[in-house]
């Protein structure tokens, strides 16, 4: 039986990400053979789907300076997208946790879009943000004022650990999963960055 080679990728990506989701950081690494199933069909279904992503999403820009603003962003060859609790004081402190991979995908043109949603308008955020307890973020945020991120893309809600997504320029989802608490999910990140940017600066000679 011939199988094609899109099937081992995706299953190879479905393998990086469970084993990713075992290794985090939270303690819990019990997963039923009904939640595995669930889960590898949620990663199947997105897999190659389009992010969806909301024109109402608004841009919050608190710091100074910043390495691209949203319409660049928008526009880059790849990008990583990741959804955050702004009224979570221990979600938002791990923002800090994101620098070393922001430098990293900054050196191949590569934004972080953190998209948060909120249960108090956002006041924690803009708080700590305009306070300075926040350090500077290198890309402005964007809040999800009408909390539809999240319903446009329900397969983030299996998981918190799928709330994280890296695409292309058109939003195609390539990779899921939270590269912050798995060296396998970062490595196959930083991997296929380096694919897409080197085929990037190929194919503009």
């Amino acid at each position: 039986m011939k199988i094609e080679k899109g099937l081992y990728i995706k299953f190879g990506i479905y393998a990086i990400i469970v084993m990713g989701l075992f290794s985090c950081k939270d303690g819990k690494n019990t997963l039923e053979k009904d939640q595995l199933d669930s889960l590898q069909n949620s990663v199947e279904n997105a897999l190659g789907s389009n992010l969806q992503i909301p024109d109402s999403l608004k841009v919050y820009a608190p710091f100074l300076e910043y390495v691209s603003d949203s319409v660049k962003m928008s526009k880059s060859h790849c990008k990583i997208y990741t959804y955050v609790n702004a009224s979570c004081p221990t979600c938002i402190e791990k923002i800090k946790m994101w620098d070393d991979f922001v430098d990293k995908a900054i050196q191949n043109n590569v934004p972080v879009f953190m998209i948060f949603h909120s249960d108090d308008n956002f006041e924690l955020l803009k708080h700590l943000s305009e306070s300075g307890l926040i350090e500077d973020f290198k890309f402005p945020f964007f809040l999800d004022t009408e909390g539809i991120y999240t319903k446009n893309n329900p397969f983030m809600k299996d998981n918190v650990h799928m709330e994280t997504v890296l695409t292309d320029q058109s939003n195609k989802i390539l990779l899921i999963g939270n590269p912050l608490y798995s060296s396998d999910i970062a490595n196959s990140y930083y991997s296929e960055i380096q694919k897409r940017t080197k085929l990037l600066t190929v194919n503009a000679k």
